[in-house]
């Protein structure tokens, strides 16, 4: 059944039906690119691979965190060496504009960091809601504070 018909259904069930398979479909297609992509960088040797930018590298170990997945994991799962996700993982209290790990855009006041936040979490987990998001920022501003 095409999307522009599942338009016109009036049965609830049959659009989430469409709608799943759209959606299992474009997966596929996503995970066929990933694959072609990923055939194509294990053919250049470890050491001459490109490597991963600072605010990349910090998407990697929230990526990481997110799935519960291990150093060896994320490691291979993003092409590069375990003991290179362990460096970046220690590194992460590095400051300044040489840091290993850094975040996309500069973070200077907590207003701007709960902004980054929410943001990420929204990437991360697509189906926390807003109202979640807000209960789980409001929990953690207790740690935050200065103790």
């Amino acid at each position: 059944m095409s999307l522009s018909r599942s338009e016109h259904l009036f049965d609830p069930r049959a659009r989430l039906q469409v709608d799943n398979d759209r959606l299992r479909h474009e997966v596929a297609l996503l995970q066929e690119e990933v694959r072609i992509k990923d055939a194509r960088m294990r053919r250049i040797p470890a050491q001459r691979r490109p490597h991963y930018p600072p605010n990349e590298r910090l998407a990697i170990l929230e990526l990481r965190a997110a799935r519960g997945w291990s150093q060896a994991q994320t490691a291979r799962k993003l092409l590069v060496t375990p003991l290179t996700i362990a460096s970046w993982t220690h590194r992460l209290d590095d400051e300044g504009p040489d840091a290993l790990v850094q975040v996309p855009e500069p973070v200077n006041r907590f207003p701007e960091l709960v902004g980054y936040l929410t943001r990420r979490l929204k990437v991360l987990c697509p189906r926390m809601g807003s109202r979640h998001i807000a209960s789980v920022l409001a929990r953690a501003s207790g740690h935050l504070g200065v103790g």
